[in-house]
């Protein structure tokens, strides 16, 4: 998420999420947990952070534009993705409907 700036990035990280064709659905829910937490520390609720080890990480997040009002945008997305996985989408689809909805809450929420 932190690299992935632009639609002409998609591609590429299509592609590495790809690679882990298998474990989309371990994937998907560990951007939910990160961005859970995401959202907690936003809220300064860091009592409530289930990845304690990853609060640099979350605050590179936060810096590059990954703020809690975007995390809570992004969550219902992720939540429909798992969703088309489970009745058996093509995986590249969820995959690149996925990332391309991360842009756009993203830059929808910039301006």
């Amino acid at each position: 998420l932190l690299y992935m700036k632009t639609s002409k990035d998609l591609l590429h990280y299509s592609a590495k999420w790809l690679a882990q064709k298998i474990r989309v659905r371990e994937l998907l829910d560990n951007v939910e947990r990160f961005l859970t937490d995401l959202v907690f520390l936003d809220a300064k609720e860091g009592s409530l952070i289930r990845l304690k080890s990853n609060v640099k990480d979350l605050l590179t997040l936060k810096s590059m534009g990954y703020t809690g009002e975007v995390a809570l945008k992004i969550l219902p997305r992720i939540a429909e993705s798992k969703q088309k996985l489970d009745f058996n989408a093509s995986v590249t689809a969820v995959i690149d409907g996925t990332l391309y909805s991360i842009l756009e809450v993203k830059a929808k929420c910039r301006k």
